[in-house]
């Protein structure tokens, strides 16, 4: 079973092995995500993904979401 975790600015440095670091770098910008799936019993982590949000700060747009990475390992 996997267990979601949020990365954060305080534990992006335990997925620079799996994240290339422009990503990681980007994740204390305000609009920046990224989540990992850890296994419940491994701590293995099995996939990653970074995403943006864009118009997350205007009122009458629809928010759009891009994905910037995506790994399954």
């Amino acid at each position: 079973m996997l267990k979601f975790v949020d990365i954060t600015e305080e534990n992006s440095e335990q997925f620079s092995g799996i994240i290339p670091a422009q990503y990681l770098s980007d994740i204390p910008r305000e609009y920046f995500r990224g989540l990992a799936g850890e296994d419940c019993d491994t701590k293995e982590i099995g996939a990653t993904i970074i995403w943006e949000i864009h118009n997350a700060d205007q009122e009458k747009v629809d928010n759009q979401v891009e994905i910037l990475w995506f790994s399954a390992l």
